[in-house]
């Protein structure tokens, strides 16, 4: 069969036609308007349009004219289906522009089908020949079109189904009524109504004697059902299906039944039954097509009502959320119209503002803002609703709110705009800061407070160097001093000084060296807090071995294994790195000097995001109760007899690698050595593969 498409502007006038054609097995389509309809034609390979005159967008001479422009879609034979013109001015129209022909509203069913299958050029009648053929005065098509009317105003569902089997009744004459509608699984009954049965006015009641509430196994309807198709029959067959529905009726004087299933665009699903048919003993196929095309009506008026009172009840929950989450909000919220007149206002809102909601209702919403910002609000608002969307209420501005009694108070808002059935609202939410606003007061104050403690300790810190600078560098001139004449008397008059005095002279000699490398160290000390970190890439492991040449070149006759392993790079001062490997290695070498087979090793290893580079060694050690009391300056964990040193040089290293973002720590035990590591925070500089140069990888040991 052909594939036709229907356009027009109402749903109903579309259905009907829809509905007589795909009885008869075409395949339908539809379109709202004539822009809809071209764009169809242009996508599909359409045999036939039937188009509505007059229609939104693009009219049906409009589209009869586009489509006769387009090549692709010329040859398409297109007919007029409209009441908005005299059936003589349709005509001139369709000449005019090229159409076909024209099928007038209302018409009877034989009078579409005969010039829709003179434009497909198929034989003029489909109606089955078996059939009595219509007659000039009956004319069905205006009373489906009123039927389908009355069903699409009926609300209520129970009395929808009621009136449908009634017109059914009414339209074909029959004697009885009945309607089966069945639920979501195909075989449930979910609804059973009749007309003709036990209402004085004719239109029937819900059959309440039902007893059965699913189709029967192998029974007429349930076949049926299975392989919906319209049953005509005789008295015999009759009594048979009307023995499965016990509805309280004798159906023995019963001489025809009409049964027809229906089916609407989703899930509904049913039948109507007709028994008795009026002045005739049988009912005809024209019967079963015209009852088919008010049951599918009916159904589809049916579900379009079902669906409308589904999305009222979920307007309803919807709304009901909307007002509950409105009420329950923690902010106050306000919506005002595009005139900034208050519309609603929440509990929060009363509560903040010392207003009831009456009092707001209608109010400009101005009356809630401070004064100094009511002058500039109306061209802001109006701004707003020009680009309307979700953003805070003056950007970067301290806003404030008005209460009732005048006072005012620090506030952020956040503005919606929300769609209403009245027109689009702005949705206010309304946040009082007053306490943020004070936390922030009194952090500010107290960074200000920290901000000026943190001047007076650098203030402090930078005299403080300064003094021990300037002291450090003071003290050596008399101290070399000191140390000068003590040699020129120890050389010039020796041979005048008993043993005694030669002993204190060595005495003030050691002492006067010892001074001098303290203020050396004070001194070094001092520059390291002063001087400017300047990094670059260091290549460690050629640092490492220079400092432990150096080391060795000191004492060459010492026996002490060294090791050295392969170290990442490091992007640091050089200098200042290299005196964090001279002290460290310092106190390693220092502090084997007694251990039977001395050691001194130099590694890393990579903890979390870092790396890490140690010293160890076997020496002395020292107990791990005291791992930080050595990197203050001065503290010395060992007696000046049994080791040299001013205490300084550990805490040149902590404050060397503090200053490149590091840390530095120690573990040890006494008699067993000690480890020292240290780290240098700054960006991954890219590894550099060198092997092993003396003894084994640093295992991580503690010591």
């Amino acid at each position: 069969m052909a594939k036709i498409l229907v356009a027009d502007d109402r749903p109903l006038n579309r259905d009907y036609i829809v509905t007589l054609l795909r009885h008869f097995g075409h395949e339908l389509m539809e379109a709202s308007d004539g822009l809809e309809a071209l764009q169809i034609a242009k996508a599909e390979r359409l045999d036939l349009v039937i188009a509505d005159l007059v229609m939104p967008n693009m009219d049906g001479g409009e589209l009869v004219k586009r489509m006769h422009a387009d090549p692709d879609l010329a040859a398409i034979p297109i007919l007029f289906y409209s009441a908005a013109y005299s059936e003589r001015q349709a005509r001139e129209v369709a000449r005019e522009v090229g159409a076909v022909g024209v099928i007038p509203k209302p018409s009877d069913p034989e009078i579409i089908l005969a010039i829709v299958n003179n434009a497909l050029g198929l034989p003029s009648s489909l109606f089955p020949e078996t059939g009595p053929a219509p007659t000039a005065d009956w004319s069905p098509a205006s009373a489906l079109i009123e039927m389908s009317l009355e069903l699409a105003t009926e609300i209520s569902p129970g009395r929808r189904l009621q009136r449908l089997a009634h017109l059914a009744r009414k339209l074909i004459g029959a004697r009885y009524a009945f309607v089966g509608l069945l639920g979501e699984d195909g075989e449930t009954v979910k609804a059973f109504l009749s007309s003709g049965i036990d209402r004085s006015d004719g239109l029937g009641t819900v059959a309440n004697n039902m007893n059965f509430t699913l189709l029967p196994l192998g029974s007429v309807l349930s076949d049926m059902m299975r392989d919906p198709h319209p049953l005509r029959l005789s008295k015999a067959a009759a009594s048979q299906l009307c023995g499965e529905l016990n509805v309280g009726l004798d159906w023995s004087a019963v001489e025809s039944v009409l049964v027809v299933p229906f089916t609407g665009p989703s899930s509904i699903r049913g039948w109507i039954l007709l028994a008795d048919k009026l002045g005739a003993g049988e009912f005809s196929e024209v019967d079963a097509w015209v009852v088919s095309t008010l049951a599918s009506q009916g159904a589809l008026a049916h579900e379009r009502a079902e669906e409308h009172l589904q999305a009222e009840n979920d307007l309803r929950k919807s709304k009901a959320m909307f007002e509950a989450l409105f009420e329950s909000a923690p902010d106050a919220m306000l919506a005002s119209d595009n005139h900034g007149r208050i519309a609603y206002a929440n509990t929060q809102c009363e509560k903040m503002f010392g207003y009831t909601r009456n009092e707001l209702a209608g109010q400009p919403i101005e009356i809630l803002m401070s004064e100094r910002f009511r002058g500039s609000h109306s061209a802001h608002r109006n701004g707003y609703y020009l680009e309307p969307h979700m953003r805070p209420m003056g950007a970067g501005m301290d806003l404030h709110a008005r209460r009732r009694d005048g006072t005012e108070f620090p506030v952020d808002i956040m503005l919606s705009p929300m769609d209403a059935s009245n027109g689009m609202l702005v949705l206010s939410v309304v946040r009082d800061i007053t306490v943020r606003k004070q936390n922030e007061q009194k952090i500010l104050e107290l960074n200000r407070q920290l901000q000026t403690r943190v001047d007076e300790l650098q203030t402090a810190n930078q005299s403080l160097e300064t003094f021990s600078y300037s002291i450090s560098h003071d003290l050596r001139t008399p101290l070399r001093a000191i140390d000068g004449f003590s040699r020129i008397l120890a050389e010039d008059y020796s041979p005048d000084l008993d043993d005694e005095a030669q002993r204190l002279l060595n005495v003030i000699s050691a002492n006067c060296q010892k001074m001098g490398q303290l203020i050396e160290d004070l001194l070094a000390f001092s520059r390291v807090s002063r001087n400017e970190v300047l990094r670059s890439e260091i290549d460690m492991i050629e640092l490492a071995q220079s400092v432990l040449d150096d080391f060795r070149a000191l004492e060459p006759a010492r026996q002490i294994e060294i090791k050295l392993q392969a170290l990442p790079p490091a992007l640091a001062e050089r200098a200042m790195v290299r005196q964090v490997l001279v002290n460290l290695i310092s106190n390693a070498w220092k502090f084997t000097k007694r251990a039977p087979r001395p050691l001194v090793e130099v590694g890393s290893y990579r903890n979390a995001d870092s790396d890490v580079y140690f010293v160890r060694d076997n020496g002395a050690g020292f107990d791990p109760q005291f791992s930080q009391k050595f990197f203050g300056v001065f503290e010395r964990l060992h007696r000046g007899d049994e080791f040299e040193g001013s205490g300084i040089g550990l805490a040149v290293v902590r404050r060397i690698v503090r200053r490149h973002g590091g840390e530095a720590w120690g573990t040890g035990k006494v008699g067993e050595g000690a480890k020292f590591c240290f780290t240098l925070a700054a960006a991954p500089v890219e590894q550099i593969d060198r092997p092993v140069l003396a003894g084994k990888d640093d295992t991580h040991g503690d010591y």
